[in-house]
């Protein structure tokens, strides 16, 4: 009877963490850019921008990171969601962590216009090798959730 509760607790710990981690997916293109204190209403000066921008000439996977996120949210730049997953898949394939995350978020929630788990997943993975919790915890969701991409 305990073992039975204790399995039944646990399974619901985890229909609930899917729950909230399903709603949080949904909405992450949203809140990419937070560690670096970015949002849809940020702004910067035209001197950050440049200093950005001859960052991504000298190929820095921050700055291409960065300006990814000015172009996904539109800040200083025309906004242009797939420049930014052009921007965020060249920051990735410098190694740049974050850069995963977003590349692999836009697949998942279809913000090039068509959804691809299969895509997305390989992106999270690569993350979990980088060691990031986040790519970890969304490697975990699209397995709980798409495991069919497997």
């Amino acid at each position: 009877m305990l073992r039975n509760l204790c399995l039944l607790r646990f399974l619901f710990i985890l229909v609930l963490w899917a729950c909230i981690t399903a709603f949080q997916v949904e909405n992450l293109e949203l809140n990419l850019g937070e560690e670096q204190g970015i949002s849809q209403s940020s702004s910067i000066s035209n001197e950050v921008l440049q200093k950005i921008m001859q960052g991504v000439a000298a190929g820095n996977k921050d700055n291409i990171y960065f300006y990814g996120l000015l172009k996904l949210y539109g800040i200083a730049v025309s906004k242009d969601v797939p420049g930014a997953a052009q921007q965020f898949l060249r920051a990735s394939s410098l190694g740049h962590k974050e850069g995963t995350t977003a590349y692999g978020v836009m697949m998942l929630t279809g913000a090039l216009g068509k959804i691809d788990y299969t895509e997305a997943l390989k992106y999270f993975r690569e993350g979990v090798v980088r060691d990031d919790m986040v790519r970890f915890l969304s490697l975990f969701y699209s397995l709980l959730t798409h495991s069919f991409c497997i």
